[in-house]
């Protein structure tokens, strides 16, 4: 579960301290109460994203976070493929022998073939022999 967000509050307090008192992150993390890569980390986001002290008087709270805490970038949905056509090319002769050599030289993405042959034979409930 992830945790949340620091508030702006104590992102303000931490860049104050880190540059006006030039404190280690240790002693800023005990002066505000929070952990010690919680403090890095909000450093690391302030110089990422060029943010400095004095803060500049227009910026309020939310443009303070927008600036540290960007939008995330929205997750591919890759479409999944027919499972029955699959499960119909595979069960014809030699196919699978095919097969088992390409993945030899697919080490690399081995996980997403054993998902794909988890949902090939999920009416089975078995993994093909190779994959065991």
């Amino acid at each position: 579960m992830a945790q949340p967000r620091l508030s702006v509050r104590k992102v303000r307090e931490i860049l104050r301290l880190h540059h006006e008192q030039a404190l280690p992150a240790r002693q800023i993390a005990a002066g505000v109460g929070c952990a010690l890569s919680t403090v890095q980390e909000c450093l690391r986001r302030a110089a990422a994203a060029g943010v400095g002290w004095p803060l500049p008087a227009q910026w309020d709270e939310a443009g303070l976070e927008s600036r540290l805490y960007p939008p995330a970038m929205p997750a591919v949905d890759y479409p999944l493929p027919d499972f029955a056509r699959i499960q119909a090319e595979l069960a014809q002769k030699g196919v699978l022998v095919q097969f088992r050599a390409y993945l030899g030289f697919q080490n690399s993405h081995i996980g997403s073939h054993i998902v794909y042959f988890y949902n090939v034979s999920a009416g089975e409930r078995k993994f093909p022999a190779f994959l065991r």
